[in-house]
């Protein structure tokens, strides 16, 4: 829901009140705190409003630095504790323990284990952002994957502890989590779905799109890993790291000429390139 509250004197003041409740109390203040503050009803507010996380998400869009909410902290508790020990390496009372929460929090907030630990996983990668890129199949090929790998390196670049639980789970670990996801996450379906159409057009070579999927998700997986690994803003030869764009052109540029289909032309090319080399 997107608030238009900046476009009369009633939102601007509901905008002022949550702010200074924010800055004085964080997250623990309630509607009818708000509804005073702002010298509102209760009914105008919810009119308004709908719910308190729009209005947060309204006042983080102004730039207002919002303090992260009970289901955001559990949510960070849990990825952390995966990365750290593995999906079953923690208890519910461990995830309550860091988040400054409590388990019945847990359950109302989230849900049991297995919701808590699907939630927290899919909270680490904005899937509709990175779909968005894939959403026209008949888009040139390039720009498309530019600007997906672009995302993801982006995302991924931002997010350690979702890179370090990608990296350093075993293969009983990752075992545990195909287990508790019910189903395929909706980026890899997208992105498999998005390859059968290039393989329909002739765009890409007829080879499994899943394979065409997890090779270019591994490639941006090792991009991003690798660049960490050397050290933050220098590569191995000491030179200034290269920016997300440079990376998403390089990780593009290596997979299609793997992965793009050939032309007559390029066929006959290299065919003749191999008969020279032959002479």
């Amino acid at each position: 829901m997107s608030l238009a509250l900046d476009d009369d004197e009633e939102g601007r003041r509901i905008l002022a009140a949550a702010g200074r409740l924010v800055a004085r109390r964080g997250h623990d203040f309630s509607m009818a705190d708000l509804a005073r503050s702002a010298g509102i009803s209760r009914a105008t507010l919810y009119r308004r409003v709908g719910r308190r996380g729009a209005l947060l998400d309204a006042l983080r869009r102004r730039g207002a630095r919002t303090p992260a909410s009970t289901r955001e902290r559990i949510l960070r508790a849990a990825v952390e504790l995966v990365g750290e020990r593995g999906p079953h390496g923690f208890a519910l009372e461990d995830v309550a323990a860091r988040a400054d929460a409590s388990v019945t929090t847990i359950y109302r907030e989230v849900g049991g284990r297995d919701e808590l630990l699907r939630t927290a996983m899919a909270s680490q990668l904005p899937h509709q952002e990175l779909r968005a890129h894939l959403a026209d199949a008949e888009a040139p090929l390039r720009p498309a994957l530019l600007g997906f790998v672009a995302a993801a390196i982006e995302r991924l670049s931002s997010q350690p502890v979702l890179l370090r639980v990608l990296v350093g789970l075993d293969e009983a670990a990752w075992r545990a989590l195909r287990a508790i996801r019910e189903r395929e996450s909706h980026l890899s379906l997208a992105l498999t779905a998005f390859f059968q159409a290039q393989i329909r057009l002739g765009r890409v070579v007829d080879r499994p799109p899943e394979l065409h999927a997890s090779t270019l998700m591994g490639m941006i997986l090792g991009a991003v890993f690798l660049d960490r690994h050397y050290a933050v803003g220098v590569g191995p030869s000491g030179a200034a790291a290269a920016t997300i764009a440079e990376r998403a052109e390089h990780v593009v540029s290596v997979f299609l000429d793997g992965a793009a289909a050939k032309t007559r032309r390029s066929r006959r090319s290299a065919r003749g390139g191999r008969e020279e080399e032959a002479r």
